[in-house]
């Protein structure tokens, strides 16, 4: 982004046709056909085999365990599937002490049950959760969870966090991303989610009155973890581009697909 403080026409213009001047690899037109973004989205992940399947919220508390904790706990359903979702934190919010997820009532321990590769470590301090529902890849379920910061500030109030949880593993992963929640799909051949990560923020810029997008695919599975999605050149699948404010196409700087 373009780090000028002050107005300059003549270094605005520069920029503009520096950025422009940039021949698009691909672009994604938005039309009666579709969305630019969604053909973007199914360009790199298959979102054609993933089942969501609504949770019924059937009860939601906070409440004081002893003097030193609180515990908000969160409880969806479908049919005989029951989802007990817990976060224990600090009576006091204290910022640096980590809080607790139990879902079902066991642990989730970063590093262990939760794979933390995509996420920062002050997660642990703030995070909260939001809903719930459940996902069918192929023939596995999983519970796919959203989060906020609790009591954010400034840049916090933008930041979401993702869990897809195995239920039959008892294992997990968490990413956070800036006002989104995870794109999800479905690898066939290997039979377990994939997903784009946007690394950083989507960022506005006005000088270009254009939103610079970027994007990398991921896999995990309860076994190996988050492992970076790659095409038969042991390449991972990655993008980089922009859409303009004016228009919803997808213009593509750079892209890393299926050779």
């Amino acid at each position: 982004m373009n780090g000028n403080t002050e107005a300059d026409p003549l270094a605005d213009a520069r920029y503009m046709d520096s950025f422009f001047s940039v021949k698009p690899v691909a672009v994604f037109i938005s039309d009666k056909t579709g969305d630019g973004l969604q053909k973007l989205t199914a360009s790199f992940i298959d979102t054609t085999g993933i089942i969501l399947h609504p949770l019924v919220s059937q009860k939601k508390s906070v409440r004081q365990i002893d003097k030193d904790s609180l515990r908000y706990s969160y409880t969806w359903v479908k049919g005989q599937q029951r989802f007990n979702v817990q976060v224990i934190r600090p009576a006091e919010a204290i910022h640096d002490d980590p809080r607790k997820i139990l879902i079902n009532g066991k642990l989730l321990r970063p590093g262990l049950e939760l794979d933390t590769s995509l996420v920062d470590s002050g997660y642990e301090a703030v995070i909260l959760i939001d809903s719930a529902i459940l996902m069918t890849f192929g023939s596995k379920e999983y519970l796919y969870l959203t989060g906020h910061v609790d009591d954010c500030n400034g840049i916090g109030c933008s930041l979401f966090y993702n869990i897809l949880y195995d239920p039959a593993a008892h294992k997990g992963m968490i990413a956070q991303q800036f006002r989104s929640d995870l794109t999800m799909g479905y690898d066939r051949e290997n039979d377990q989610p994939v997903f784009i990560y946007n690394e950083g923020y989507n960022d506005m810029d006005n000088q270009l009155r254009a939103v610079l997008l970027s994007g990398k695919v991921y896999s995990w599975n309860a076994k190996d973890g988050v492992k970076p999605f790659l095409n038969r050149k042991k390449q991972q699948l990655q993008f980089e581009g922009y859409f303009k404010y004016d228009n919803d196409s997808i213009f593509m700087t750079r892209m890393v697909m299926q050779p």
